[in-house]
């Protein structure tokens, strides 16, 4: 099995739609203290040696989990967008969450409409228009443009995230390889490859892949397209590992798997974390 997730957050609430992703610090480092077979390589899971674990995105949650996997001895791989670590350009994705999250409005003229704010679940529904605008955008100008209008309408700074969700730095790449974290591709843009052209699609993964190779040593190729909903055209000698909840955590077609989410829950009866069921028969095995 090859599981994936977007990091750890030190102050995680389940209520809050940027944290949606990512996985509460404590709980995570519970898990992979207990875990008693350790993840293995990707390259090994592949092959079908063990379970792996995969991370996506280049921010401070997804280099906190990374490092955290390798202080108790698992491999980890750590998929990231080169132009969003070389600019430090923020995941309009948790720009436009933490926004929702943190604005004190109670409605916003978005779209030509006027939106409710009052709950979250009023929030979600804006989020999924906007989600649905930005996946058709074929440009960073673009998204970014929505971005600020959004930003206007519900009187928030796009660039206000917490910290866990910005965006990390080259050197912070570097110390991830020192530490044994294994680098690998997820496309030079965080754009939907579904609306670019193959020739787009094809150049996102080979610019970024010359970008990646300035940090890193890998001999196994693997590519993860942003919103694993489509197989980006790679060289052969890659693998496509998508993450996309409308397959089986156990699809395969050729070189192309699917990966299936990291999930970890808790338990109220001695107030210790623990992991899902299936993990926990996994543990005992």
């Amino acid at each position: 099995m090859i599981y994936v997730t977007h990091g750890i957050i030190a102050s995680y609430r389940s209520e809050r739609i940027s944290h949606a992703l990512c996985l509460p610090a404590s709980r995570a480092q519970l898990h992979l203290q207990l875990r008693r077979k350790k993840y293995v390589p990707l390259a090994q899971a592949i092959a079908g040696g063990g379970d792996a674990l995969t991370v996506d995105d280049a921010t401070y949650a997804g280099l906190e989990m990374a490092l955290l996997a390798r202080r108790y001895g698992h491999a980890v791989s750590w998929f990231v967008n080169g132009s969003h670590v070389e600019n430090r350009n923020e995941y309009f994705p948790f720009q436009i969450s933490a926004m929702l999250d943190d604005t004190r409005a109670t409605e916003c003229g978005f779209d030509g409409q006027t939106w409710s704010l009052k709950t979250t679940a009023d929030r979600r529904t804006l989020r999924a228009i906007i989600k649905h605008r930005y996946m058709q955008m074929r440009s960073l100008g673009e998204i970014t443009q929505l971005i600020d209008k959004l930003a206007d309408s519900v009187r928030c700074d796009s660039k206000d995230a917490e910290s866990s969700l910005r965006t990390v730095g080259t050197a912070h790449l570097a110390q991830a390889v020192l530490a044994g974290v294994d680098l690998q591709n997820h496309g030079w843009s965080h754009l939907n490859p579904q609306v670019l052209s193959e020739e787009e699609r094809a150049a996102e993964v080979m610019r970024n892949d010359e970008y990646l190779s300035q940090f890193r040593r890998t001999v196994t190729q693997v590519c993860a397209p942003p919103f694993g909903h489509c197989v980006m055209p790679v060289p052969p000698e890659y693998f496509v590992v998508l993450a996309n909840r409308g397959l089986s955590p156990s699809y395969r077609e050729g070189n192309t798997l699917n990966r299936t989410d990291l999930v970890l829950t808790a338990t109220s009866r001695n107030k210790r974390d623990r992991i899902s069921r299936a993990e926990k028969a996994r543990l005992a095995a």
